[in-house]
């Protein structure tokens, strides 16, 4: 797979869009959506997602695949 380059959530939309054979609109909607609570989502049967369940299996799928040497971790301390 290409390199990104940029991770902005619209670049990372067009290449998920490829991928998975779906407009990158709907994938950037759907990464917008992601992060909201189930009633504010646009489609009625969305859920909402459990955050501290999926991060250690998400960062160990990460470093699973990752073949550098370093890696640069990013927080948010948005607070909702």
């Amino acid at each position: 797979m290409e390199e990104i380059g940029l991770c902005a959530t619209h670049t990372v939309a067009l290449f998920l869009g490829l991928a998975l054979s779906c407009a990158w609109q709907t994938v950037h909607q759907r990464l917008r959506e992601w992060y909201w609570d189930a009633a504010d989502k646009q489609d009625l049967n969305r859920r909402e997602v459990e955050v501290r369940a999926g991060v250690a299996p998400l960062a160990r799928w990460v470093l699973t695949h990752w073949s550098g040497t370093r890696v640069a971790l990013a927080m948010d301390a948005t607070r909702v």
